[in-house]
């Protein structure tokens, strides 16, 4: 009896600190959420940082041609050949990013991207879609030759072409005065089995290129105004195939566009409103050859 009455005198007290220590713990999960972050700490002597807005956009260009061309030839058949291809591969990020560039005296410059602090944890890159579109024409066949025959035309292949969405990460190294980008497949396809593409020299099928860009330590550590970094690249070719010529041809194009603050909001308001955004205030750091 003693035992039982115990337990209904402790029973209703349990429960008072039970909501007690809810209330508590509740209490204190919402202060954590309104106290401000940590700020961060001082850079070292010498060291710059620079907190941008950046927007990456690239565009390669691939295109190929070989008019009809006789491949070889005997008394009853004259084989023929033609063909014309070309891809369009764009990679753009999806929102405009925080990028925060850091440079330390004889280093190189140093990317975090999708924070503008040392404490939060960096991307590997900012978040890019983008979109492959090739397309592959080829038919062949065979005339009668001198001794007669019958003009044939071989049925077509099977093709793979069209559209692929592969989603990448893009990065960036700089060393003196080069920036150069690399991208990291996070997924999608990118490969075509059977829709031919010939390109020029430097050029391979299913790679994107990526030529380097001319940019100044000092503007990317400003992190002031706008600055434009273009990088681009460009080859072609033309082989005998034949009785013909095949030639080739590709471009690529690249760009990366920082923004200081007010530069993104002006950006922002224009993007909301409609309107084509102007170009910023800029520093304008153009590509090179390679």
């Amino acid at each position: 009896m003693r035992m039982l009455l115990a337990r209904a005198v402790t029973m209703p007290q349990t429960l008072v600190l039970l909501a007690l220590a809810a209330t508590l713990l509740t209490t204190g999960i919402a202060s954590a959420a309104r106290r401000p972050p940590l700020p961060d700490p001082p850079l070292a002597r010498g060291v710059k940082g620079a907190r941008w807005m950046a927007v990456f956009e690239a565009r390669q260009t691939v295109a190929w041609k070989l008019p009809r061309s006789v491949t070889l030839t005997d008394c009853y058949h004259v084989r023929w050949l033609e063909g014309n291809g070309q891809e369009v591969w764009q990679i753009s990020s999806r929102a405009p990013t925080k990028m925060y560039v850091i440079g330390a005296p004889d280093s190189p410059l140093t990317f975090r991207y999708g924070t503008w602090s040392m404490l939060e944890q960096t991307r590997m890159g900012i978040d890019a879609g983008s979109m492959i579109q090739r397309s592959s024409f080829s038919s062949s066949g065979s005339n009668p030759g001198r001794c007669g025959g019958e003009a044939v035309v071989d049925d077509p292949p099977e093709r793979d072409c069209g559209a692929r969405l592969p989603a990448y990460g893009v990065s960036f190294i700089h060393e003196g005065s080069r920036l150069e980008f690399s991208t990291h497949k996070e997924n999608g396809q990118t490969t075509y089995q059977s829709c031919l593409l010939n390109t020029p020299p430097r050029y391979v099928p299913g790679s994107f290129k990526q030529p380097p860009a001319t940019a100044a330590r000092e503007r990317l550590l400003s992190g002031r105004g706008t600055v434009r970094i273009t990088g681009t690249d460009s080859s072609s070719d033309s082989i005998p195939q034949g009785s013909s010529q095949l030639t080739t041809s590709a471009r690529v194009t690249w760009t990366l566009t920082l923004m200081d603050a007010a530069d993104y909001e002006r950006y922002e308001r224009q993007q909301r409103e409609g309107n084509t955004p102007r170009r910023p205030r800029s520093g304008r750091a153009r590509g090179r050859r390679r």
